[in-house]
C-alpha cells in the first residue's frame, strides 16, 4: 500500500477528548490495559488526511515527533499498527515468521506467500487466525521485533505445508514510504516473546537459503539449488511423510491394482516415499530422520492415529488396509508429488535432448544444403535515426554526443538511457523497475497527449525509438556496412497446389536486404531438393520475384536462409501449409 509515494495533507493537533477516545478504541480493540493503551496514543498526537498512489483515503496519527504511530484506509475504521507502533509494544498483533530474503521482497511491496512461511512444515505452531485478522510478520530466528503489518488472505488453518498463493496482505512494511516519513531508527533487537519452535529445533537455525524469492507470486519458480537447502527439521519430516501417506491413501494405495495386505516397506518405497511434496527438499526427508527412525514404528503410529490398520508377525509389520473415510483423508485437496516433478523433469530432458538432436540434424543439412558457414553469414540488424526537434535535441544534449546522422542499435540506445538515468539520479527511490521523468525525458518518452511521473525501465528503448526513424544495417561477410531506411520485411514460404497432389513451395522477400540473388538460390535449392527450381515475377506485383521449387520443400528453405544468416523470427510461411 505505502510502496509508492503517498500524498499527505496538513496534519493538525488532535483535541485531547478525541485523544482519550482514540486510546479507549485501542485498549479495547487490542486487549490493553489504560496504562498501555495511553502510551500507544500519547499526548500531542496529531491527525492527517492522506491519499495512497491508488486514490484510496486515509488517516493518519503521527506521534509528536511526526512519526506515524497508527492509521486506516479506506472504508475500513479499526486502527492498523505501524511498524514504529510495533517496535514500541511487539506483542500487540498475532505474528508469523518468515526469512530474511522473503522480507526484502515485503519491502518491494510483495504479499507474503503462502510458501514463504518459516513453519510451514509445523502447522500446529501457527496462530490461530481468520481471513481479514490482522497479524504482524517478523524475521525468522532473530530477536528484532515486526518489520511488517497486514490481513490474513485465508485462515491459518488452510496454510499447510503445500499451501500456495498469498497468506498475507502487507498493507505497511519496514523501509516503505510510510516508515520513511517518521525518523527512521536503526534496527535492534529486543526482549520479545520468541516465536515458536518446533521441537528439535535449535533457535538460530538459518533457513533463509531454503527460501530466498518465496515472496513472489505465483507461478515463478522460487525454489534454490539443492546444495543451498537447509536441513529439515524432525517434526518437518514427520509431516512430510504423513501427509505423503495420506497422499498415497487418496490415489496410488486406492488404485484397483493394489491388493492388501502389502509390507510395510513395499508400502514405504513405492508409494509414501514417490508421494512427498515436491515443494519439499528431499535430502533428509526420509524415515531415517523421522521422530519413528524406522518404518514399523511410522505404520503403528499411522495405525494408531486411524490412517491405516497394521499387523505384525514375527517383527515383520504389514498394511492390512487404508481408512478412506479419515477425516484427514476426506479433508485432503492433494500436492503435487516428487515422483510427478520427477517424471515432468525426465519428460523435460527428453524433449532437450529430442530438440538437441534436430537442431545437430538441420545444422548438418544446412551445412549439406549451401556450404555456408559462419563465416560467410552477412549480418542485419534493426538501427535508429533520431528525427523531430525534441529528439535531436535530447541527444545532442548527451555527455557522450554522436553525429546527428549517427544510427543506434537498441544495445547502444538502452546503454545510452542507463548512463543517462545514473547521471541525473532518475531511478524510483522505492520502485527499481521504475524512474523518474525529467522535463528532457519527457519529451522523448511520452506519447501525445500523455502525463506520466514514472515509466518502467523495460519500456524505456520502446518509447525512445518510437520517436526515432527505423534503419537497416546489413553487413556483408568481407565487412562491408550498407544501411537502408525503413525495417525489413520478412520472407513468406507458401506453398501452391497445382495439378492433383502436386505442391511447389514458393519463396519471395527482401533478397538484395540480404545479399540473397534470386538466381544463386534457386540454383542452390535446385542441388539441396533434388528437385527443379525457377525464379519468376509475383502474381500482381510483377517488379518483384519469388523463387519456387517443385514439392513442399518449406524445412529446407528455412533452413537454407538461415544458413545465410536470415534469423528465424523474420521466416513465416503464409496459409496452406505447415512447417514440418
Amino acid at each position: 500500500m505505502f510502496k509508492k509515494p503517498y500524498s499527505p495533507k496538513t496534519a493538525s493537533a488532535l483535541r485531547s477528548s478525541d485523544r482519550r477516545k482514540l486510546a479507549a478504541q485501542v485498549a479495547s480493540a487490542y486487549g490493553l490495559a489504560d496504562d498501555v493503551a495511553k502510551r500507544l496514543v500519547p499526548e500531542g498526537l496529531q491527525s492527517q488526511k492522506f491519499l495512497t498512489h491508488l486514490d484510496e483515503q486515509g488517516s493518519l496519527y503521527l506521534s509528536p515527533a511526526g512519526d506515524p504511530l497508527w492509521f486506516t484506509v479506506g472504508f475500513e475504521q479499526g486502527l492498523i499498527p505501524t511498524v514504529y507502533t510495533l517496535w514500541a509494544h511487539p506483542t500487540l498483533l498475532p505474528t508469523l515468521a518468515t526469512h530474511a530474503p522473503v522480507i526484502e521482497k515485503l519491502i518491494s511491496g510483495a504479499d507474503l506467500m503462502a510458501p514463504g512461511l518459516a513453519h510451514k512444515f509445523s502447522p500446529s505452531l501457527l496462530p490461530v487466525l481468520r481471513a481479514g485478522d490482522l497479524v504482524a510478520i517478523t524475521e525468522h530466528a532473530t530477536r528484532f521485533p515486526p518489520l511488517a503489518v497486514g490481513r490474513m488472505a485465508v485462515d491459518t488453518a488452510a496454510l499447510g505445508p503445500d499451501a500456495g498463493g498469498k497468506a498475507v496482505l502487507v498493507l505497511h512494511a519496514w523501509e516503505d514510504c510510510l516508515w520513511n516519513a517518521g525518523s527512521r531508527p536503526g534496527r535492534r533487537e529486543v526482549e520479545v516473546e520468541s516465536e515458536p519452535q518446533p521441537e528439535g529445533e535449535a533457535k538460530g537455525e538459518e533457513l533463509s537459503e531454503k527460501v530466498d524469492g518465496l515472496a513472489l507470486e505465483d507461478g515463478q519458480d522460487a525454489r534454490p539449488p539443492a546444495a543451498q537447502e537447509a536441513e529439515l527439521t524432525v517434526p518437518e519430516i514427520d509431516s512430510i511423510l504423513r501427509l505423503a501417506l495420506i497422499q498415497s491413501i487418496t490415489t496410488t494405495l486406492s488404485s484397483p491394482a493394489v491388493s492388501f495386505p502389502l509390507p510395510a516397506s513395499t508400502v514405504l518405497s513405492a508409494h509414501v516415499l514417490p508421494a512427498r511434496s515436491a515443494r519439499a527438499p528431499p535430502q533428509g526427508a526420509d524415515i531415517r530422520g523421522s521422530s519413528w527412525k524406522k518404518a514399523s514404528k511410522f505404520f503403528k503410529a499411522m495405525d494408531k492415529e486411524g490412517l491405516i490398520k497394521v499387523k505384525e508377525h514375527k517383527g515383520d509389520v504389514s498394511v492390512m488396509s487404508i481408512n478412506k473415510d479419515h477425516p484427514a483423508v476426506k479433508a485432503w485437496k492433494g500436492h503435487k508429488t516428487l515422483a510427478a516433478a520427477e517424471k515432468q523433469a525426465e519428460k523435460l530432458r527428453a524433449r532437450e535432448a529430442a530438440e538437441s538432436a534436430s537442431s545437430g540434424a538441420d545444422g548438418e543439412g544446412a551445412a549439406a544444403g549451401g556450404g555456408a558457414g559462419q563465416g560467410q553469414q552477412i549480418v542485419v540488424e534493426e538501427v535508429w535515426k533520431p528525427v523531430g526537434g525534441p529528439t535531436i535535441e535530447w541527444f545532442a544534449g548527451l555527455a557522450d554526443a554522436r553525429p546527428r546522422d549517427h544510427l543506434y542499435p537498441p544495445t547502444e540506445l538502452r546503454s545510452l538511457l542507463n548512463t543517462y538515468i545514473t547521471t541525473y539520479n532518475l531511478a524510483h527511490p522505492h520502485e527499481p523497475s521504475y524512474i523518474v521523468i525529467d522535463a528532457p525525458l519527457r519529451t522523448v518518452l511520452l506519447k501525445k497527449g500523455e502525463d506520466a511521473q514514472h515509466v518502467r525501465r523495460d519500456e524505456l528503448v520502446g518509447r525512445l525509438t518510437a520517436h526515432m526513424q527505423a534503419w537497416t544495417s546489413v553487413r556483408s561477410p568481407g565487412g562491408e556496412r550498407v544501411v537502408r531506411k525503413g525495417r525489413p520485411t520478412p520472407f513468406h514460404l507458401s506453398i501452391k497446389q497445382r495439378q492433383g497432389r502436386k505442391v511447389t513451395t514458393h519463396v519471395r522477400g527482401p533478397f538484395e536486404t540480404f545479399g540473397l540473388a534470386p538466381d544463386a538460390l534457386a540454383a542452390e535449392l535446385k542441388h539441396v531438393c533434388a528437385s527443379s527450381t525457377s525464379v519468376n515475377p509475383v502474381t500482381g506485383a510483377p517488379k518483384e520475384l519469388e523463387v519456387s521449387a517443385q514439392g513442399d520443400q518449406t524445412r529446407v528453405v528455412e533452413r537454407l536462409l538461415v544458413s545465410k544468416g536470415v534469423p528465424r523470427r523474420w521466416i513465416e510461411l503464409d496459409g496452406g501449409g505447415k512447417k514440418k
